[in-house]
């Protein structure tokens, strides 16, 4: 898989605007939520964070919410899943912010290349931190409740044939990249940018 060497990809875990959790404890029958995943069951993110926290959330609710993983993008596409949640079609969900062209344009101004974060931890605080401190950014996810945000490691060159190790070999490469601001750094290098679903990146590549 070939990707853009400096993007960041942003994820944000979501809740639908109308559900809030309230006094369940004494509840006879369970609260089940629905959560609308972009990974398969098998994805170190599922495995690691989200089954942990969904487990979590069981334990302390005392059995009283269970959530109910649809994987693969089931309820929505990726593009779709926030405004999917904002609108009911799901109670819970997670979204690449560089999905829905436009709609995040404050969180993705993380994603330009030098910002100055060596790592995903230190450019996840920075984050949230804007998040939570700047009104303007908040307004990007006007109808749900952000429940984190995060970003992953820098994107890293993984070439099939050719080695890239100048500007120069860059050139006339198709190479994937994510959202409006990977295809405006792939533009400005001198490659050219290929946006694809993330499952279908592997098949690309293996058949040039």
């Amino acid at each position: 898989m070939t990707k853009q060497k400096t993007g960041l990809l942003l994820v944000a875990v979501i809740f639908g605007a109308m559900f809030f959790f309230t006094t369940i404890a004494s509840a006879a029958k369970p609260i089940e939520l629905s959560l609308g995943l972009i990974v398969p069951p098998k994805h170190l993110r599922y495995l690691n964070v989200i089954e942990p926290w969904m487990k979590m959330i069981e334990e302390q609710t005392k059995g009283a919410v269970k959530i109910n993983p649809n994987f693969n993008m089931t309820l929505a596409p990726a593009n779709q899943l926030f405004d999917a949640t904002v609108k009911g079609l799901a109670d819970i969900s997670e979204s690449y912010t560089f999905d829905p062209p436009g709609k995040f344009l404050m969180t993705n101004s993380l994603t330009m290349p030098e910002t100055g974060f060596s790592t995903s931890i230190s450019a996840s605080r920075a984050l949230w931190h804007i998040y939570k401190t700047i009104p303007e950014m908040k307004g990007e996810y006007k109808g749900a409740k952000v429940l984190w945000l995060h970003t992953t490691p820098a994107m890293k060159l993984m070439m099939k044939r050719k080695p890239v190790r100048s500007l120069e070999d860059l050139k006339g490469l198709k190479i994937a990249v994510s959202g409006d601001v990977g295809v405006k750094v792939a533009k400005a290098l001198g490659f050219a940018p290929v946006t694809m679903p993330t499952a279908d990146i592997y098949v690309a590549q293996d058949k040039g």
